[in-house]
């Protein structure tokens, strides 16, 4: 008989198992490695410059071995992105700069035409 234990990190269908993770904002933005949590332990995932909330990376070989004992399924990994909760005022400052620039870009129509 065999037992398979249910892990809340994961969601599991067939030999693939499927997680969500948080990405710091900067991370989403900028691109950069993400650490990600597997059955084996951790990887390290490149994040491509601009990658939306909601995006869906594929990890082959990370998912259950299949029952005859020939390869893995796939880790389908939904990447979210991370927003603080609390801010420093170097951090606001930072980002009130961010925002108030994205309205001085060349073609950047203002919201109703205002």
């Amino acid at each position: 008989e065999v037992v398979v234990r249910a892990n809340p990190d994961f969601r599991r269908d067939g030999t693939d198992l499927y997680a969500r993770v948080k990405v710091p904002y900067p991370t989403m933005v900028m691109g950069g490695d993400i650490t990600i949590a597997t059955l084996d332990g951790s990887v390290t995932q490149r994040i491509a410059q601009g990658t939306q909330s909601g995006t869906r990376v594929r990890i082959k070989g990370k998912g259950v071995p299949r029952v005859n004992g020939v390869g893995r399924g796939d880790l389908f990994v939904d990447l979210d992105v991370d927003i603080p909760v609390s801010l420093t005022d170097e951090q606001k400052t930072a980002l009130k700069e961010y925002r108030d620039s994205l309205s001085r870009q060349p073609g950047k129509k203002k919201f109703f035409g205002k």
